[in-house]
């Protein structure tokens, strides 16, 4: 009697690939949704499309209906108008840019493997050809259900079981005996014809010889349950995988479950290379502990202990099977085990086993590293990640300190003081001709360049005040400052922004050698990057940066995702008041502007006036005004030294790499011993990133650390919470 209630097995961890196909020849035409039954048409352009009724194939072959379909072809039932009454079971598959060269190629191997076996309990292959875009060979039309039909039935009787397993093993040694292994036997590729006969078809992914499991497009060969764990551990495939999926039917047709189940296809694998099936018995009551040892032998981790117990089980089925008169001996069938004890003479069995267990749970590792790598790729591409990794860069930033910015740069800044010494009104411009005197006399230091971080917008009420700035303009080496904005211009039907350049006075362009956008682009809250994306209505406007530092080679300009690299806190450039400047009473020294590029700019802590400018947020200092942000720019032009930041894909790939080598760490690391390993390697990971900063290389780390650490200990309580169940349950059970 059956100890647990009958059903029907909720094995869903399928894992099939391009080739593994479940094709109904029974006549039936059925969905494959149901046991034994599959989705007939074949794909093209990625739309099932029909062969309607009637069409000839090859001017010989008339379609009835189709009987079913699978990954790459598609079976109809057809009339062989040339032998007149004949049916057969034609398979095609249609020769088109949607269907890959490597499918072609495993059609026309299944064509070759199969004409070559002619044995009842294997499908017979008769006529090949091709009809335009169309390949295509005929088999026999069996009538009957698959196998698969027959496994929700509740208590099939041994004696008809071990007909099956006679018939199977029988075909089996047929399929050998030309140098084939099946590779994907299972009950959806076995045939049940009327009086129990049955037929082994579907060699999709049947090859010659040895064969190793092969990866497509993600997708694993055959079906997971009747797949042998070396194949899962990518070990060479030898006959012994067959009789593992011969040991999983019988078991499955006798207890109505899987040997080895679990909803989640990783865990699925892990347990395929490091778990024994349980005894059948406890499932069914009258199975014979001849069987129970046989199958579970089939059932073995090691394909060499394997196929050393077939050779026992075969004989017992010999012995215990029903007879006929037609009946060969199995057992006499079997292929010997000196081929397969040579391609395992390398090891002893049991470090075989243990060998296969580890590398079993290095693919499950790697699974769950790829599926957190996974996770990791979108999400450090948004927002919030990026506002993560650029707060970081402050604490960077901090950890480094100060540095010094290049000799020849300073900043003459028109702060406060400058306004009340010089008795210019808070709320008012800057009157120009301040600048014109403040250019006389920088010109007797000999600068190598001023640069105005201010608007000259539109004409003084003096022409003669423009004019003499203008002269001034023209005894000094000048970079004017411009700028872009949008307008909103209404239209009939709507409105649209147009950007507009607000530049100088002519008269002052006239007399300047160069002109810079003053823009500054912020992200996250804070100025960091070079405005390198340029205006698309005045491309050939440079940034003040640019124009600053004069002429530069190709290679030495930022690329767009560089970020600026500050030297510290506020004025760690040199900076002079400006109403100092102009006090002959200070007697500057000649060398702090003697070649200098002098930058001429606001310094105030509020907006308090039409052309004022309120302090910038950086790295280090919340009140570093903007020219002193143009001349930190103009110092990494200089020097070459700005932070490089990878490409987004590479990126991604630094950010895979980091979450999977924390997932793989977290799970193959226990006990105490976690939490050190874990911190060591983040710590790790930290001091590698902060030497590459130190080099002027940016990479994210923060995101896929926490991603990788969290990923890693979900996937260990995951796993750990279902070794434990497993544990207590083989317990309970003895």
């Amino acid at each position: 009697m059956l100890k647990k209630p009958p059903g029907k097995p909720k094995n869903k961890a399928r894992i099939e690939m391009l080739g593994a196909q479940t094709v109904d020849m029974t006549g039936r035409g059925t969905e494959r949704t149901a046991p034994g039954k599959a989705t007939m048409g074949f794909v093209s352009g990625g739309v099932f499309q029909h062969l309607p009724h009637g069409h000839v194939i090859a001017k010989r072959y008339r379609i009835v209906r189709p009987l079913g379909s699978g990954g790459m072809a598609s079976v109809y039932l057809a009339e062989d108008i040339v032998l007149g009454e004949s049916t057969v079971a034609i398979k095609i598959l249609r020769r088109d840019r949607s269907v890959r060269e490597d499918v072609v190629q495993r059609f026309l191997r299944e064509v070759r493997l199969t004409h070559k076996i002619n044995h009842e309990n294997v499908v017979r292959t008769f006529d090949f050809g091709q009809d335009g875009d169309t390949l295509f060979y005929t088999m026999e039309y069996l009538a009957g259900s698959t196998l698969e039909a027959m496994l929700p039935e509740s208590h099939l009787p041994i004696p008809k079981i071990l007909t099956i397993a006679k018939q199977l093993m029988r075909g089996l040694a047929a399929i050998h005996s030309v140098g084939i292994i099946h590779r994907d036997l299972k009950p959806a590729n076995i045939i049940m014809q009327d009086g129990g006969k049955l037929k082994i078809a579907d060699f999709g992914i049947a090859r010659g010889g040895k064969s190793v499991l092969t990866v497509d497009s993600g997708e694993i060969v055959g079906t997971i349950t009747y797949l042998a764990p070396e194949t899962l551990v990518g070990d060479e495939a030898t006959i012994a995988v067959d009789y593992y999926a011969l040991g999983a039917i019988i078991y499955q047709l006798l207890t109505q479950h899987v040997p080895i189940d679990d909803d989640v296809p990783a865990r699925l694998l892990i347990r395929k290379v490091e778990e024994a099936p349980r005894d059948p018995r406890e499932y069914r009551d009258d199975i014979p502990e001849w069987l129970a040892r046989g199958i579970l032998g089939l059932l073995e981790v090691e394909p060499q202990i394997r196929m050393k117990a077939l050779n026992s089980f075969a004989m017992n089925v010999d012995s215990y099977a029903p007879k006929s008169a037609s009946d060969s001996l199995v057992s006499n069938l079997v292929p010997e085990t000196v081929s397969i004890d040579e391609v395992l003479v390398d090891k002893p069995v049991r470090a075989r086993i243990l060998a296969k267990r580890r590398r079993g749970t290095i693919l499950a590792k790697a699974m769950l590293a790829l599926l957190a790598a996974l996770i990791v790729m979108p999400v450090c591409l948004t927002n919030l990640s990026t506002r993560v990794e650029m707060g970081y860069l402050d604490t960077l930033f901090t950890l480094r300190g100060q540095r010094s910015p290049r000799p020849e740069l300073v900043v003459v800044s028109i702060d406060e003081q400058s306004y009340s010494n010089l008795g210019v009104s808070l709320t008012g411009q800057w009157p120009r001709e301040l600048h014109t005197k403040l250019l006389s006399k920088l010109k007797t230091f000999a600068p190598k360049r001023v640069v105005f971080d201010v608007l000259f917008v539109g004409e003084s009420a003096d022409p003669q005040v423009d004019a003499g700035l203008a002269a001034a303009m023209g005894q000094v080496p000048t970079v004017l400052g411009a700028a872009t904005s949008s307008s909103q211009q209404a239209t009939v039907n709507g409105s649209y922004f147009l950007e507009q350049l607000i530049r100088p006075s002519q008269i002052f362009v006239d007399n300047s050698q160069a002109l810079g956008n003053v823009a500054l682009t912020s992200e996250s809250g804070r100025v960091r990057g070079f405005p390198v994306i340029r205006s698309e209505m005045f491309p050939d406007l440079a940034s003040l940066a640019e124009a600053a530092s004069g002429p530069l080679e190709k290679h030495r300009h930022p690329a767009p995702r560089d970020l600026i690299n500050y030297y510290g806190p506020a004025r760690t450039i040199p900076t002079v008041p400006y109403y100092m400047v102009l006090d002959d009473a200070s007697q500057l020294p000649e060398h702090v502007f003697k070649d200098k590029i002098i930058f001429i700019g606001l310094n105030l802590r509020s907006r308090t006036g039409p052309s004022q400018r309120e302090a910038f947020s950086t790295p280090f200092d919340e009140s570093t005004f903007g020219t002193e942000v143009h001349a930190t720019q103009t110092s990494n032009l200089l020097a070459g030294d700005w932070l490089r930041r990878f490409d987004v894909s590479d990126e991604v790939a630094v950010s895979s790499a980091i979450t999977m080598t924390l997932v793989v760490l977290a799970l193959s690391v226990s006990g105490a011993l976690l939490l050190v390993y874990l911190t060591g390697v983040v710590l790790l990971i930290g001091l590698g990133q902060y030497l590459l900063f130190l080099l002027g290389i940016v990479v994210p780390v923060v995101t896929p650390i926490c991603v990788g650490v969290f990923c890693g200990l979900l996937f260990r309580a995951l796993l750990g919470s279902h070794a434990g169940y497993a544990r207590w349950r083989g317990t309970f059970s003895q």
